[in-house]
Formats: structure tokens, sequence, C-alpha cells
């Protein structure tokens, strides 16, 4: 899935809350996430930016209700968090404060 601020600023530092752990990044920035129930969280961290969480949005995927017909299927999706598909992309709110003067990330 892809992470994305709304106004496309480049460099924001994030970090990214999945299952198996979490780890700091940057805007925008691609997360590979295995599907769990827990789901995905995304904090900004940025010193020029309030801090804010985003839950990345998830659904059910197809194969899931076609395991209505198996049973079993049906529960392992179910029980291991296999039922949920995540968003490809996810704009993260961002609240910039005021005064705050950004050095630039680029080389």
């Amino acid at each position: 899935m892809m992470l994305m601020s709304p106004d496309n600023n480049e460099g924001i530092k994030v970090e990214v809350k999945t299952s198996s752990g979490s780890y700091p990044t940057r805007l925008p920035a691609t997360v590979a996430a295995e599907s769990s129930n827990e789901g995905v969280q995304v904090t900004v961290i940025d010193k020029c930016y309030d801090r804010t969480v985003t839950n990345i949005n998830k659904g059910v995927t197809p194969s899931y209700w076609a395991n209505l017909l198996n049973g079993w299927g049906f529960l392992i999706d179910w029980a291991t968090g296999k039922m949920w598909k995540y968003d490809t992309s996810t704009y993260v709110v961002l609240n910039k404060k005021t005064g705050c003067v950004e050095k630039s990330t680029k080389n």
C-alpha cells in the first residue's frame, strides 16, 4: 500500500505499526503488510507536525466469501486474519505546526 500526504509533501517522518512490528519511514512510503486482524496504523512523528494517527482502511477479500462454501477455509481465514485486504493507497492526516521551519530532506 502507498502512504502519501494530501499536499504531496515529501520527507515527513512517520512510524508505521503493523502486526509484525513498527518502523520509522518518511512520506511518501510503500508499506508491505500481511493481512491481520490488528490492522495498520501510521503515526506522524515529525517535529513540524502534530502527532496524528491514521488507520489504514481494510475490507473483506472476495475469496473470504467464496470460502463460505468450504467452512474450514472460512474459519481459517477469520482466525488468521487473512480475510482482510488493505486499501492500496492512503492519505495520512497532517496538521502542520505554525512557525516551524523545515529543513530540506532532499540531497
